[in-house]
């Protein structure tokens, strides 16, 4: 009997082992899939300095470890490797070649990746991938062709220079500032940049750079004769009438504001910043050639405000915030008709915060002219205009106390002085003849 039973039992036993074979066999082979990997950034050329990073991602299993091989002619390096015990499923690998004996031309990255599955008898599944780049280190040369440069606090200059290859990005930097340049006709590069309104001289060494496609980096400290100018104070009285009778339009913007003091003064500060930045990035996106002709036109009518005024507040005698105008306020009658400064296209029109209704026109180069408060829009976006040409109507819409036109002249979005730009001798002397390849003539007269 019992030796019947154990014959009995053999079926069993052997179908267990067969499951638990099986099983194990799955666990094997059911993830035949290698991870998928990456290498970026995605650029032909390389530089020694260049930040490179291997990416590989496996949901199924994760990855088990990552390594990077780097092949000049007949040598290879172990560049990198990384062991990730935890199995995720997507893993980086940061790397450079600064340590690498390597030579200018063309070099061989492959990068490996093994995920975290009991393929291959528990080695995993190993993706390999190969790439060829060309390592370049040197960076460009810059040839300036413009003079001294004369340029005066918070006003704009310009510079004219050639690249001895095509940049991937090429302009001025003053502080936090950059000023892209624009390729022009005959090869050579153009910029329009700033003397922030924020710097003083002693600080101010506006650098001319150019990066080619490698990451290297070319700079140049611009020659400029960096001239003082002092900005007025101003003092703003806030009454309660006009806090009761604008800051409603805003109350939807800061529903935590429990009284209308509150709004004004997180539309003076939190709005006021946020416009600026809209206006900054949308300076970086500008038309390559010059649109405009001449100097520009200023609707007529009295000076209220001027270009960086400093202003402090004052409500029930106490100063509760301080702002700087970066504008002139122009006023005659009401909604009087607003011209257009100079020809250019539309680059924006609509509600833009404390500027309320508002136009922005650029005219090339990173030059923008800002139209603001008004009570009517009479263009579109997009739309070609001439100078003189009729935007719309003034107004008191946004942050305006009274029926005006705020006018802003921008430079790759930074705010500056709107006198230059009314002055057909300044245009002719720091536009035309610093970059007269650009310019050539159209920017002489009135």
């Amino acid at each position: 009997m019992a030796s019947s039973g154990r014959i009995r039992a053999f079926p069993l036993l052997l179908l267990i082992i067969l499951i638990a074979i099986g099983g194990g066999v799955f666990m094997l082979f059911r993830d035949r899939t290698a991870p998928v990997t990456e290498l970026s950034p995605l650029t032909v050329y390389v530089s020694k300095n260049m930040q490179l990073t291997a990416h590989a991602e496996d949901a199924k299993s994760g990855i088990r470890s990552m390594a990077v091989q780097v092949t000049a002619g007949d040598k290879t390096w172990d560049i990198a490797s990384a062991q990730f015990p935890d199995k995720p499923a997507s893993a980086n690998l940061a790397f450079s070649l600064k340590d690498l004996p390597l030579k200018d031309g063309d070099i061989v990255i492959d990068v490996f990746a093994v995920d975290g599955s009991y393929a291959k008898f528990g080695g995993g599944n190993m993706a390999h991938l190969s790439r060829t780049h060309t390592l370049d280190t040197q960076p460009p040369r810059i040839a300036i062709t413009s003079g001294v440069i004369n340029i005066t606090r918070g006003g704009a200059g310009a510079v004219s220079y050639s690249v001895d290859e095509e940049p991937a990005m090429t302009g001025v930097r003053a502080g936090d500032y950059f000023f892209p340049a624009y390729k022009q006709a005959n090869g050579n590069w153009s910029a329009l940049f700033a003397f922030p309104y924020t710097m003083d001289v002693q600080d101010y060494q506006p650098v001319l750079m150019a990066t080619d496609a490698a990451g290297n980096e070319a700079a140049v400290n611009l020659s400029v004769n960096a001239r003082p100018r002092e900005f007025r104070d101003d003092t703003i009285n806030l009454p309660q009438s006009f806090l009761d009778r604008k800051m409603p339009e805003f109350a939807q913007a800061f529903p935590d504001k429990k009284n209308n003091l509150d709004i004004f003064l997180a539309v003076n500060s939190i709005m006021r910043k946020n416009n600026r930045q809209a206006l900054l990035e949308m300076g970086q996106h500008s038309r390559p050639t010059p649109l405009w002709h001449g100097a520009f036109l200023r609707m007529p009518g009295a000076t209220m405000a001027q270009f960086a005024d400093h202003r402090s507040y004052i409500y029930n005698g106490e100063k509760v915030d301080e702002q700087t105008h970066l504008g002139f306020d122009l006023a005659s009658t009401q909604r009087a008709d607003v011209p257009a400064a100079n020809d250019g296209v539309v680059a924006y029109t609509g509600n833009m915060g404390i500027y309320g209704n508002c136009v922005v026109i650029d005219h090339g180069m990173g030059l923008m002219t800002l139209y603001a408060h008004m009570s009517e829009i009479a263009v579109s976006t997009g739309d070609e205009v001439t100078k003189g040409q009729s935007l719309g109507k003034t107004g008191s819409t946004g942050m305006a106390g009274g029926d005006h036109l705020h006018f802003g002249v921008l430079v790759s979005g930074l705010p500056v002085m709107p006198v230059e730009w009314w002055d057909a001798h300044w245009i002719q002397d720091n536009l035309s003849e610093k970059i007269p390849d650009v310019m050539g003539t159209t920017a002489n007269g009135s």
